[in-house]
């Protein structure tokens, strides 16, 4: 119960969706912390060796809080190649899950209603 207290209040709260993840007999709870820059959010600390399904949702749910985020900001954050974002940018976009509005520079990230 507490996991929907959390993501349902981190909205109000200005930070990203933790993701909650179950390994073995437990789980795992991947907390972001947020940054106010006078340009945009920076987000750091992002856990490293993610597994594929995991870094989509990272990528998601940055998105959703920073969406003119780039490439090289997003793999510096999860620890990854630029190629690696890329790539899992793609299949998001494929999958109609996000889309892009606007110029490689100056355009921004949208996330797609369901």
């Amino acid at each position: 119960m507490r996991s929907i207290w959390i993501r349902k209040n981190s909205k109000d709260f200005g930070v990203v969706e933790p993701v909650f993840k179950e390994i073995n007999e437990g789980f795992q709870v991947i907390l972001y912390k947020d940054k106010i820059n006078s340009k945009d959010r920076i987000i750091e600390n992002v856990t490293e060796n993610v597994t594929e399904k995991t870094r989509e949702n990272i990528i998601i749910n940055l998105i959703k809080a920073t969406p003119k985020i780039s490439f090289d900001k997003l793999a510096k954050m999860l620890s990854v190649t630029r190629m690696t974002v890329i790539r899992d940018v793609d299949k998001l976009k494929s999958r109609g899950i996000i889309e892009r509005i606007g110029s490689a520079k100056g355009g921004y990230w949208k996330i797609k209603d369901s």
